[in-house]
């Protein structure tokens, strides 16, 4: 018996696995979904936070989770919310982070640079 191949990509296994799908899809798929409920949570409510854990934050920064934990101890953006024993990050707080990270060229020091050499009295430290 022959299969269809297109009922390969669209039928998932009941797990949620689909081989079909690259781990760089299931990435993109995520953050289309992250981002579609962000936006209907700030119609809904403009002060409204939409709390990701980690590995969540992981994907919509493209930072490692060890990464994400190692900036959480020396105090680096972005922040984040302790609840309890839970780490969370606000979606919204990660879009402010990732725009403040923008660069115009690789000598743009940016934002956060000038304002800790601002803070630090001209040294940068």
């Amino acid at each position: 018996m022959k299969q269809n191949k297109s009922s390969v990509y669209t039928t998932a296994p009941k797990d949620g696995y689909n081989p079909a799908i690259s781990p760089l899809a299931e990435n993109a798929i995520f953050l289309q979904d992250i981002a579609s409920k962000a936006n209907q949570l700030k119609n809904l409510n403009p002060k409204a936070k939409l709390l990701l854990d980690e590995y969540q934050a992981a994907n919509v920064t493209g930072f490692e989770v060890a990464t994400l934990r190692k900036r959480r101890w020396q105090g680096l953006a972005p922040r984040f919310l302790k609840i309890g024993s839970k780490i969370r990050y606000d979606y919204f707080e990660l879009e402010t982070f990732l725009d403040s990270c923008v660069r115009k060229s690789t000598t743009d020091q940016g934002i956060e640079t000038t304002a800790h050499t601002l803070i630090n009295g001209g040294r940068n430290a």
